[in-house]
């Protein structure tokens, strides 16, 4: 099911690592679950895991995040 929510797309940015940390109460982030800079973030407490996103063969590959 694909969902398009132009209102989220309307507010979407792009935000650099080094901003992650200065982003919005309540943003959501979409990143690789391997990003070093932001697994430091999670585990800080900046940043919460909100979901995985898998891959067709179930290991995750991406991660949503929430400042």
């Amino acid at each position: 099911m694909l969902f398009r929510s132009q209102d989220l797309v309307a507010r979407a940015v792009p935000v650099d690592e080094g901003g992650l940390a200065d982003a919005p109460a309540g943003a959501l982030i979409v990143s690789n679950t391997e990003n070093a800079d932001t697994n430091a973030l999670v585990s800080s407490g900046v940043l919460k895991k909100v979901a995985d996103i898998d891959e067709l063969d179930g290991r995750p590959f991406f991660v949503v995040l929430q400042r």
